[in-house]
């Protein structure tokens, strides 16, 4: 039996190149939620979600990197990092849809126990994400 996964997307009025910046630059990141994203943009990079305080709850390393289009990472709590049975696997991809981008993001292998919390995640950043670049508003 295939480990569960979930995929959510969204259509926002923007540019892939925008839309990959606000995703992959910390201060923006900060701008639109409660974690900056901090990352070393290249394959083989440290990926990892901060919260202000200045911990990360999730972290894990980039396997795919190409901008504008799509980066993919793993994902796992600190504590279980290098455990392959709690280590999942997020991809994101930008494209034109029609007149709007759009934004899609697939997490595969996931704990069971972890998919309705990554589910509540995507849903969240997504729409956060949306508002910011269509409004310069945060729902943080």
């Amino acid at each position: 039996m295939d480990a569960p996964k979930v995929v959510h997307a969204v259509d926002i009025a923007s540019l892939p190149e925008l839309v990959w910046v606000a995703l992959t630059d910390a201060d923006l990141t900060a701008r639109y939620r409660d974690r900056r994203t901090v990352a070393e943009w290249e394959r083989g990079g440290i990926w990892r979600q901060v919260r202000r305080d200045g911990t990360a709850d999730f972290l894990g390393t980039l396997l795919e990197v190409d901008p504008p289009r799509r980066f993919v990472h793993t994902w796992a709590r600190p504590s279980e990092a290098g455990t392959a049975e709690r280590t999942s696997v997020v991809a994101v991809d930008i494209a034109f849809s029609g007149p709007r981008v759009r934004v899609t993001i697939t997490h595969r292998d996931l704990p069971d126990d972890q998919v309705d919390e990554a589910a509540r995640i995507w849903t969240g950043l997504l729409a956060s994400l949306q508002t910011y670049l269509e409004s310069g508003s945060s729902l943080v």
